[in-house]
């Protein structure tokens, strides 16, 4: 536990000092629900994204979290950034560190998440999501999937 709030630390004292994120924050915070992924068909998987200072933290419901920040090459539809698995999670994938990049196109949310594997090659996980309407956001959503 102590080795996860210290890479948490570490990524919001890393992130930190750089500008507020160009993307439109108000359209990317929020529960978003899983609609397609390479990773298999999860009908209860979701995200949840919020400000965070100046970078955004993103938190899974099965097992993973991120803290990312707007594409520094000016992209206002792009974020970036690192994430861990949480131990116990995500199988072969617990406690592994991955970047990840977020696109929003026409209103929803595209994912790339590069796990290398220890003992294996690098993983691409990739995922589509949709924005919960705010009236369909009950917080048993976010109970591990």
């Amino acid at each position: 536990m102590r080795k996860i709030i210290s890479f948490v630390c570490f990524l919001v004292l890393t992130f930190g000092s750089f500008s507020q994120a160009k993307a439109d924050n108000r359209s990317l915070a929020g529960i978003w629900q899983q609609i397609v992924s390479n990773a298999g068909k999860c009908d209860k998987c979701r995200i949840t994204i919020k400000q965070q200072g100046s970078v955004l933290r993103v938190t899974s419901n099965n097992g993973w979290f991120a803290i990312v920040e707007a594409d520094k090459r000016g992209k206002s539809n792009a974020l970036s950034g690192v994430g861990r698995w949480e131990p116990g999670y995500g199988g072969s994938y617990g406690r592994a560190s991955f970047d990840i990049h977020f696109t929003l196109t026409d209103g929803q949310l595209y994912m790339n998440m590069t796990v290398p594997m220890k003992n294996g090659p690098t993983q691409v996980i990739k995922a589509i999501f949709d924005k919960l309407p705010s009236g369909n956001r009950d917080d048993s959503s976010m109970l591990k999937a």
